[in-house]
């Protein structure tokens, strides 16, 4: 248990100084000496520590809120200032104000112009040592026709050398909080493999655009070294996620645990959940449960 706070703690830490960062900073540059300035400060980071480790995928909730919180704080911390009455009796009237004012201002640009959506073209690359063998290294990082496991099946589709890959994955239903499991088909087609390099095109649909991905493996010391390459168009929110969750390392984690016989860590397998679902099944409603995130999003292999 200790390890998997630890290394969801390290992976996570970019979105945990972000958050803490947009929820403190504007008001310790506005009032620097106001009471409780540095303890505010603190609190945000053990909150949004707490966060990374109970919501390990909900990697723009610190950003959002974060920033939310940051401009109402600062707000009521410029208040005293400009009206030279260090407890001013509108503060508590004016954070919640503030607070869902910022909130809407900030969602309604996303909503308007939907920018998140944009397509990006990315080149993902990252390495990994093991203590496994070239060999079996590569046999625990790949999928062949007939393989079987709890995440995935792999059978051949067809004549073309397409293989179908029935893929399995965990989310919690948005209004209950129960546990499901959401199935869906990828396509690949391997286009190396040899006993160094395994290169292999995703397709989430026959006529999708492809991702090519490359595991190249590599001797190094009593073990070996796995060098991830990939290749994909993703929107805009996909990267930004990626890079807030240390995505690339997540993954190669994800590989070499599964090769190793490991208890998974990976945060890409972790259910999707957020803080504001959470509240929200505090007040439960009569209409009817959002659909799951697109599990596509996870990458080819999960």
């Amino acid at each position: 248990m200790s390890g998997i706070l630890s290394y969801r703690l390290w992976r996570l830490r970019r979105r945990i100084v972000i958050g803490t960062v947009l929820s403190a900073a504007p008001g310790l540059l506005i009032a620097p000496d106001a009471p409780l300035a540095v303890l505010h400060a603190v609190a945000m980071g053990l909150f949004w520590s707490w966060h990374a480790v109970r919501f390990p995928r909900s990697h723009f909730e610190p950003v959002y809120f974060g920033l939310c919180w940051g401009v109402a704080y600062a707000g009521c911390a410029a208040l005293p200032i400009l009206t030279d009455k260090p407890s001013h009796p509108m503060l508590l009237i004016l954070f919640p104000i503030l607070l869902l004012g910022v909130a809407v201002l900030l969602a309604a640009p996303g909503q308007v112009f939907n920018w998140w959506t944009f397509p990006v073209k990315v080149r993902l690359h990252g390495t990994r040592a093991s203590r496994l063998s070239v060999d079996a290294l590569r046999k625990g990082t790949t999928a062949d026709d007939g393989h079987r496991s709890d995440r995935r099946d792999v059978d051949a589709d067809g004549e073309d050398g397409l293989l179908r890959i029935t893929n399995r994955a965990p989310y919690i239903d948005v209004a209950t909080g129960k546990l499901e499991q959401a199935e869906w088909t990828t396509w690949a087609r391997d286009e190396i493999a040899t006993d160094t390099v395994h290169a292999t095109i995703h397709m989430a649909e026959r006529e999708a655009e492809p991702v090519l991905t490359v595991l190249e493996y590599a001797e190094r010391g009593d073990g070996s070294l796995l060098t991830y390459t990939e290749t994909r168009t993703w929107p805009a929110e996909n990267l930004w996620a990626f890079w807030l969750s240390d995505g690339t390392r997540d993954h190669l984690t994800c590989l070499c645990d599964q090769a190793e016989g490991r208890a998974p860590r990976a945060i890409s397998l972790e259910p999707d959940d957020a803080m504001i679902h959470a509240i929200n099944r505090l007040f439960p409603s009569e209409d009817p449960p959002a659909p799951p995130s697109d599990p596509v999003n996870r990458g080819p292999w999960g």
